[in-house]
């Protein structure tokens, strides 16, 4: 990464919560699809050949039950998933004008019941295999190709009173810029 800024929150239940924005030297930006999957995967891995990896995805990145199944679940808003979730089935990656890629889902047939509901590939929330299976936790994992979609993070750098200190932006060789 030739910089990158984070945010550390507080979450309604007082837990520590990171955004975290990588930028990297442009040789290393994923641009196509294929480079996109190389990082971030939306869909079960095969509980065959990559079962620990399985087991975490099924225990941290699952999003839901919600929608009609849960309509109180904290993520609903006005009826709807403010997650947007389930996300639609997708064959492969697309690479979309608005920066952020539409990852592939799917519609393989896996189903495995989590949390009392049949989760489909609709409701993995994006994440690094070698992230998931190196800190065996939740990490969101998102693909920004464009610097306008790099607006994501500057609403949590700039949110509120609850920052315990100011968002760093950290340049190597130079330091940090407040």
């Amino acid at each position: 990464a030739v910089a990158h800024i984070h945010t550390i929150e507080f979450q309604k239940r007082g837990l520590p919560h990171m955004h975290l924005l990588l930028i990297l030297d442009q040789s290393s930006r994923p641009t196509t699809p294929l480079e996109v999957n190389s990082i971030v995967r939306a869909y079960w891995p095969n509980p065959d050949t990559e079962p620990r990896l399985f087991d975490i995805v099924k225990r941290c990145m699952v999003h839901g039950p919600c929608g009609a199944l849960k309509p109180d679940a904290p993520c609903m808003s006005n009826g709807k998933c403010s997650k947007g979730f389930p996300k639609s089935y997708q064959w492969e990656t697309v690479m979309t004008r608005d920066g952020y890629p539409v990852y592939a889902r799917p519609n393989d047939g896996r189903s495995y019941e989590v949390r009392g509901f049949h989760a489909d590939n609709r409701w993995i929330v994006p994440y690094n295999p070698y992230l998931s299976s190196r800190y065996n936790a939740h990490i969101n994992v998102e693909c920004v190709v464009s610097f306008a979609a790099a607006k994501y993070i500057t609403k949590y750098t700039h949110k509120g009173p609850h920052l315990e200190k100011p968002p760093k932006l950290i340049w190597p060789n130079i330091g940090a810029m407040h």
